[in-house]
């Protein structure tokens, strides 16, 4: 099969291109044959392949009849209607379709959005949520995105990372026939996945530095776990050094270590290292890969109750679920895995056989053909 894969930008660092590249590996391995085109340059990585620079998605179009594609993967929103016998794949990594800022996250309180699309309040919550630009020309561009996605993915085959965010779209008003969720998937490999005795446990947390993923509210959190304890964050991001001062002036900066951002093999190494793994997010998570990491490692997750996370984390089963900026709630938390790692371990357990029944790259692929094969 010849697949084409379209993002703005393949190589750039990032989940969406992480994602890109290890579906690739996949789908090589399978005996495909695969291309990618961009809109912006990006330089190759270990799989070597050039991608095709394209000036506009109707140049993007054309090549691929030309060529003979048998299926265009896109990775971002469409903003041109694909032509007939072209056969047309969008997965939606976020909430563009139904969000005009595209991130479900109102910035001025810090706290998920809870609405659904329409134009009245999505209107008046980027003028008092500030959960998007308010300047007149971001305003309608992003306007025009959701209306104009509202009027092609009904009409081709879409894939949504997450139910939650099937659940969003089809409230929007998109039909539920067309649309598939396909979760994302991990090929991380495990060795030892034995739960560490040290006296101190250490959680972990993974993901950019920046205020949707929640940081700040762990931090705060973490102060007041009782139970003598190492907090690692791996990660980089625009709040990185907002975070080590507010370390400092909570006085835990002798407990919490920033590593940076970490690669596969240290990604891996710091999970098996870990009694759990903590996600956060203060806003709608379409997926969640790093709880499917620590899945594949046998480890456990504290998260937010926000977006795809509780989809994911079952209370109680494979991790514990928090409300949103609920300090003592994540606190608390943190103190009972810290202070049993036999229910961390049970946990983590649970947390493996979820990973191995749904998340594996071997199913992901086996559902992705199911609908590369299916008609429109």
């Amino acid at each position: 099969m010849r697949i084409a894969h379209f993002y703005d930008g393949i190589y750039f660092n990032g989940g969406v291109s992480s994602y890109i590249q290890s579906l690739t590996k996949l789908q090589i391995a399978a005996g495909d044959e695969v291309s990618y085109f961009e809109l912006t340059p990006t330089t190759p990585k270990d799989n070597g392949i050039q991608p095709i620079l394209v000036a506009s998605e109707g140049d993007l179009f054309k090549i691929c009849l030309k060529q003979s594609i048998d299926v265009l993967h896109f990775h971002k929103f469409g903003a041109s209607h694909p032509p007939a016998g072209l056969n047309t794949v969008y997965t939606v990594h976020e909430h563009s379709p139904h969000c005009m800022s595209g991130g479900l996250f109102l910035k001025r309180r810090g706290i998920p959005c809870p609405r659904t699309y329409n134009f009245i309040g999505c209107c008046y919550g980027h003028i008092r949520d500030h959960c998007g630009s308010v300047r007149p020309m971001k305003f309608v561009q992003n306007l025009k995105r959701v209306h104009l996605q509202k009027a092609i993915l009904p009409k081709v085959k879409v894939v949504c990372v997450g139910q939650f965010l099937k659940n969003r779209m089809i409230k929007a008003g998109y039909p539920d026939s067309n649309i598939r969720v396909i979760p994302n998937f991990t090929d991380i490999e495990i060795n030892n996945i034995e739960m560490p005795q040290d006296n101190v446990p250490e959680f972990l947390f993974m993901g950019r530095l920046e205020k949707l993923k929640g940081v700040d509210w762990l931090l705060r959190s973490f102060k007041n776990v009782k139970t003598p304890s190492i907090l690692n964050i791996c990660g980089e991001g625009g709040e990185k050094e907002s975070l080590r001062s507010l370390a400092r002036e909570l006085g835990i900066e002798d407990r919490v270590f920033f590593l940076g951002w970490s690669d596969r093999e240290a990604k891996i190494r710091l999970l098996q290292s870990a009694r759990a793994l903590i996600v956060p997010s203060v806003w709608h998570e379409t997926f969640g890969l790093v709880v499917v990491e620590a899945g594949a490692c046998a480890r456990p997750v504290i998260a937010s109750n926000a977006g795809e996370l509780p989809f994911l984390v079952k209370n109680g089963h494979n991790g514990l679920v928090v409300e949103v900026r609920n300090i003592q709630g994540l606190s608390e938390a943190i103190d009972g895995l810290a202070g049993n790692r036999e229910t961390a371990r049970q946990m983590g357990i649970c947390n493996q056989l979820i990973y191995r029944r749904s998340y594996t790259a071997a199913a992901h692929k086996e559902k992705l053909d199911e609908v590369y094969a299916s008609p429109c």
